[in-house]
């Protein structure tokens, strides 16, 4: 998302990223954490000596700031990427005009205050699952970040209808939210690649101009017709399909589902 692995011919970027992962792993710089049916590590860790390492280079090259226990570290006048670890005053943020550099941000805990989203004009990443403290009104300006490639997020009950406006985006991470049903919007996303729901969310008409799809997980046969149904048919670069199949605890044997599954 953020344009750091470098793409090369016949191969996908997806496989690309994890050979790096898997050398990490292999040169004992990284560990895994759970295995997942295909043999892939579903988390990775590291040592506190390595995370020292890695915090200390990322300071000293600026590739990295991080706002934690009412600091700022290190004092950056460009900030690429921003971390918010906890609650933190507002002004700490207000006295650098590095924002507008910033392609990542993320937040963890439970941040009070969180800069404007206005603020971010060339945003690729933001992940905001681990914030405690969003609410709908916080995202209420994500039209406004049409660079964004990856979004995550936690808590909320409704998407924005602006969403339709992140024509870059290529991730779409919703499985902490309380979301029940995506703004008709959503299907003018013909970049996003993976598409990540939690349970029962009824999906609007047209899905199937998200021509670009390769994951849906999770999908909901009792909360959509057999017309979305349908048209998850004509998504044909799809990889990955996660189908829920229970309504309300019980199995859903409707005929005619199956027959449009």
């Amino acid at each position: 998302a953020e344009g750091l692995i470098i793409e090369q011919y016949g191969r996908s970027m997806e496989d690309i990223g994890e050979s790096y992962i898997s050398e990490l792993i292999n040169k004992n710089m990284m560990q895994p954490v759970g295995i997942d049916y295909s043999g892939r590590p579903r988390a990775c860790r590291v040592h506190d000596i390595m995370l020292s390492l890695i915090v200390s280079l990322s300071a000293k090259e600026n590739f990295a700031t991080i706002l934690d226990n009412q600091k700022l570290t290190p004092s950056a006048h460009k900030i690429r990427r921003l971390s918010i670890h906890g609650n933190c005053e507002e002004k700490l943020w207000q006295s650098t005009d590095g924002l507008r550099h910033t392609r990542s941000l993320s937040v963890f805990g439970d941040a009070k205050k969180t800069p404007p989203l206005l603020d971010f004009q060339v945003l690729r990443v933001l992940d905001l699952e681990n914030f405690i403290n969003l609410v709908d009104g916080d995202i209420g300006d994500i039209g406004c970040l049409i660079h964004l490639r990856y979004l995550s997020f936690s808590n909320i009950s409704k998407i924005p209808r602006q969403i339709g406006k992140l024509q870059h985006l290529q991730t779409l991470d919703l499985r902490w939210t309380t979301i029940r049903e995506l703004p008709g919007t959503v299907v003018q996303l013909r970049q996003l690649v993976h598409l990540f729901l939690p349970y029962g969310v009824e999906l609007p008409h047209g899905i199937d101009s998200m021509v670009s799809l390769q994951e849906l997980s999770r999908f909901c046969v009792a909360r959509n017709s057999g017309e979305v149904l349908l048209q998850l048919g004509n998504l044909t670069k799809l990889k990955v399909l996660g189908v829920d199949w229970e309504s309300n605890g019980h199995f859903d044997d409707e005929t005619s589902s199956k027959k449009y599954l």
